[in-house]
């Protein structure tokens, strides 16, 4: 795929770690929800949380920081 766009094998490695040092990088909503969630859950549980987040709570947390910043409002169970 990268060689069809004309970007070296060498270059590859560089290429990436540039992108993800990149302003664009830091600018997709994705990931600083998911940090941020992620975030949150470590702060509760670190201060005493008695019980982990379970599988459903992960998956939620995954599909509200890809759908939340496209949408008004959402609700979950």
């Amino acid at each position: 795929m990268f060689q069809d766009e004309g970007i070296a094998r060498e270059a590859l490695e560089l290429n990436t770690w540039h992108y993800l040092q990149s302003e664009s990088f830091r600018q997709i909503p994705f990931l600083k929800l998911y940090a941020l969630f992620y975030a949150s859950f470590a702060r509760k549980g670190g201060s005493g949380q008695k019980s982990p987040p379970d599988r459903g709570t992960t998956n939620d947390l995954n599909m509200l920081s890809l759908l939340l910043p496209y949408c008004d409002a959402m609700f979950i169970d």
